[in-house]
């Protein structure tokens, strides 16, 4: 039963998840503290943190994982503060931190932009729990350090920590490099990033993207060049819906679903009242092609009653024209929508959304 929710819970399947969780209670099986772990786990991840935190509230004696599980969705669904109270909550219950539990502190604080408590968590590790941090706890230090745009004190981390750079590190100063505008910085991880790995296209369209962000077109069309050459290429975008316990799966530009007119007209209404909006607000977003979540989200649009919450999960990050695109059609709907890519997830509710845009 664990083992079936935790797929429920990674593939966003709420329906599915649900029933397990039915037959969970009518079995017996819910009484089991992995079971209760496993709800937790769902919940959080498919954006219903009141059924997680009610699902938690039932578990007699807490443990490590469930105490992890409610700190990983508050973080993941944007309730930062409640996260870290979660996490203050877990010591004065006397349960032990352990290294997962500082992996999802320092993305809570990531995630809120909070530089100075990342660093003090991170420091805390080993003088106050005698944890010893390990190269994905660098990663994320190197992300919070790097958003934060304290990029010398990046370079210093990845400098004296006791672990050789991976190619992930370079990969998230790299992103950081691009979200400030710095180029030679930037060059140089890159460099550094595909000696490690040298086919992993993400360091070619990193680095193009911040050339055409910094008006360097030339150098963005250059490196895409060699990266043809190289014949390196983007995994495909996917995102998948769960509809009437069926998950639909759907790829940038396919046309092969049963509904693909359907959903295409529906895309092009409103893409219509999209831009006749953008024109009069002055939203400044750029031109975007079919993305997988938005044909996710015109078919779930077609296929589910007006009130029902959509939920998308996406195998990469969703984009900034898609992210606003989604924000538009709930101020248009009285709909929420929740798209989950990778451990963070966008409750999109009224024109707004729950990771205020960073």
């Amino acid at each position: 039963m664990a083992g079936f929710l935790s797929t429920s819970a990674d593939l966003g399947t709420m329906v599915t998840g649900k029933q397990l969780h039915c037959h969970s209670v009518k079995s017996g099986l819910g009484k089991w503290i992995s079971v209760a772990n496993g709800l937790v786990d769902l919940y959080g991840k498919c954006g219903c943190m009141s059924d997680a935190q009610r699902a938690f509230g039932e578990i007699t004696v807490p443990d490590t994982f469930s105490w992890n599980g409610l700190i990983s969705g508050l973080a993941s669904n944007g309730y930062i503060s409640s996260a870290l109270s979660a996490f203050d909550d877990m010591k004065l219950a006397g349960v032990k931190p352990d290294p997962v539990t500082f992996l999802l502190v320092l993305s809570a604080c990531n995630n809120g932009k909070l530089v100075d408590l990342g660093i003090e968590y991170f420091k805390s590790m080993r003088e106050t729990y005698d944890i010893v941090p390990q190269l994905d706890h660098y990663v994320h230090l190197v992300d919070i350090l790097g958003q934060g745009g304290r990029l010398e004190e990046v370079m210093e981390v990845i400098q004296t920590m006791p672990f050789r750079a991976d190619a992930l590190i370079y990969k998230t100063l790299l992103r950081a490099c691009k979200a400030h505008r710095n180029i030679p910085l930037a060059e140089d991880m890159a460099k550094r990033g595909l000696q490690l790995n040298p086919s992993d296209p993400a360091f070619y369209i990193l680095l193009a993207n911040l050339y055409d962000d910094c008006g360097r077109h030339d150098l963005g069309e250059k490196t895409r060049k060699v990266m043809s050459e190289k014949r390196l290429r983007k995994s495909p975008s996917q995102s998948w819906v769960e509809i009437r316990n069926k998950v639909h799966l759907f790829v940038a530009g396919e046309r092969s679903h049963p509904q693909i007119n359907e959903i295409y007209k529906k895309l092009e209404s409103l893409e219509a009242e999209f831009k006749n909006h953008r024109h009069h607000q002055g939203m400044g977003v750029g031109d975007s092609y079919y993305h997988s979540e938005k044909l996710a989200l015109a078919f779930a649009l077609l296929n589910t009653p007006s009130k029902t919450p959509i939920r998308i999960v996406k195998n990469s990050s969703i984009c900034k024209d898609c992210h606003n695109f989604i924000k538009f059609v709930t101020h248009l709907i009285d709909k929420e929508i929740i798209v989950r890519e990778g451990k963070r997830l966008h409750s999109f509710r009224k024109g707004e959304c729950s990771c205020t845009s960073y």
